[in-house]
């Protein structure tokens, strides 16, 4: 398993591996769950403090209020790493607010305190993550430590007592990891060679369940999530109205049971269905999802023969070609030429590792 904790996002992926085969057997997480979360919530616990012993107002929509609050949550983030490694440590910001330094001391069982639900949200998404995958705790031979939110002690502990004692994995730097990942995945996209590359066997599986809009605004699931990638699946509709003569199709990823709650694909229109009652006509929605992760999504009336399709990149609907361009040269302008950089787009942002 491997239990990636990050700044922003959460991920939890299961995977078999022998003999340079890696099957990836269910993934998981959220998207909005880091450790920016940890570090939003010693600032709102200094904050408090703050207000309390000086009984004053914090007021964080104003220019001072807004620069307070950044160089707070500079100030929390590298406090919290310090916690990993002491018991207690003291939140200094000079001239925090009008004109009054800020000193919160923070120890660590009030810092655990206040991130428990963080935690224990985490350990709920694996056990989600290995129901998926229909395996015990007991069937995971290594946890996989990945994330600089990895490092803290009380999140270490409440990991290795949900499998039941088992040490974790420390074999990765778990701040490089994501990066010498991506790196070596563009690199064998690219056709580089290496000596054992070839022999390594990746089994995806779909992330998200993927379907389409269907009345009242539903999602209608034609690929379930963690479905083995390549996967064709087909699923039958039929017209809503009297006499209707077309239907978009609308594509969708997520799991939330109403649309709006999910990521649009994309969308096209299906014409020239014949004339008939309301449920007459029926219609093929077809989901061809191939090893590089494209996406064809295809609908054809079955009573004539009529197709239609659209086909989703992984990239459709993030960043364009030139936005990548200008984010790049953007970066570029801060690095000096003696600075060696290297740079990779990782789902919508681009990381820079010097």
């Amino acid at each position: 398993m491997i239990y990636d904790f990050g700044g922003g996002t959460f991920d939890v992926a299961v995977l078999a591996i022998e003999r340079g085969n890696i099957l990836i057997k269910a993934v998981g997480g959220d998207n909005y769950l880091g450790g920016d979360d940890i570090d939003a919530n010693l600032v709102q616990y200094c904050i408090q403090e703050f207000s309390k012993e000086n009984d004053i107002e914090f007021n964080k929509n104003t220019e001072e209020g807004e620069k307070a609050l950044r160089r707070l949550t500079t100030s929390c983030e590298k406090h919290k790493w310090e916690l990993s490694a002491t018991n207690s440590v003291i939140i200094t910001v000079e001239n925090f607010y009008n004109g009054i330094d800020l000193e919160v001391e923070l120890s660590r069982e009030k810092f655990e305190k206040l991130n428990e639900k963080i935690f224990l949200k985490s350990m709920d998404l694996v056990e989600q993550v290995l129901a998926d995958a229909e395996l015990d705790r007991s069937d995971i031979d290594d946890v996989v430590l990945v994330g600089g939110t990895t490092r803290i002690p009380k999140l270490q502990d409440m990991l290795s007592d949900l499998f039941y004692g088992k040490p974790l994995n420390h074999s990765v730097n778990p701040d490089e990891a994501v990066a010498v990942g991506a790196a070596i995945q563009a690199a064998i996209l690219n056709g580089a060679k290496a000596q054992g590359w070839d022999q390594i066997v990746l089994s995806d599986v779909a992330p998200m369940s993927l379907g389409v809009k269907v009345e009242g605004g539903l999602m209608s699931v034609i690929i379930p999530r963690n479905s083995r990638v390549p996967n064709l699946e087909t699923k039958k509709y039929t017209t809503v109205q009297r006499n209707q003569r077309e239907v978009e199709v609308v594509v969708y990823e997520g799991e939330e049971k109403m649309v709006k709650d999910n990521r649009k694909l994309g969308t096209f229109l299906l014409s020239d269905i014949p004339p008939g009652k309301t449920g007459e006509q029926e219609i093929d929605v077809t989901f061809d999802i191939s090893d590089e992760g494209i996406l064809h999504v295809s609908a054809k009336i079955v009573s004539n023969g009529v197709e239609k399709g659209i086909q989703i990149t992984e990239h459709k609907g993030r960043m364009s070609e030139t936005q990548l361009k200008q984010s790049i040269e953007q970066v570029l302008h801060f690095l000096t030429l003696k600075t060696l950089a290297v740079i990779v787009l990782i789902d919508e942002t681009i990381c820079l590792f010097v």
